[in-house]
């Protein structure tokens, strides 16, 4: 299921949203109470780094919002949004420094305040880290 998550999140990077044409966005999605990336997530972000990486020097702009579940949250897991947005800096982060890439990173954690699907649902896909990667200036 991990990897049809998997495509479907580089289905969505590939294409511009509509409030931005120069902008990708995305998820990462997490077992419960887990905040490592599984290696179908971490192919998922290299692939998402090869597609939106710089290859002119320009600069980018990546954002990360972590989120997690409210079981998460009644089980007291509440850090699990920042660790999950750090699994996915961490990686990116290497991918960049790799490449000396000139990229900004923003980070945020949201808790369960901002589900992407009702609690109730049963294909849960409350526990991600969102990310946004658009061009900048300069």
């Amino acid at each position: 299921m991990l990897i049809m998550i998997a495509a479907a999140a580089v289905a969505a990077l590939s294409t511009p949203p509509q409030a931005s044409a120069d902008c990708r966005t995305g998820s990462v999605y997490f077992r419960s109470g887990r905040a490592d990336l599984e290696p179908a997530a971490a192919g998922l972000l290299d692939t998402v780094y090869a597609l939106v990486g710089s290859t002119d020097g320009s600069r980018r702009a990546a954002t990360i919002t972590g989120h997690i579940d409210s079981d998460e949250r009644a089980q007291g897991l509440t850090t699990l949004d920042e660790e999950r947005v750090a699994a996915v800096w961490s990686r990116l982060e290497a991918l960049r420094a790799g490449r000396g890439d000139p990229w900004s990173f923003t980070v945020s954690s949201m808790d369960d305040t901002t589900p992407a699907r009702p609690s109730s649902d049963p294909e849960q896909l409350n526990r991600r880290a969102e990310l946004a990667v658009c061009p900048t200036a300069g």
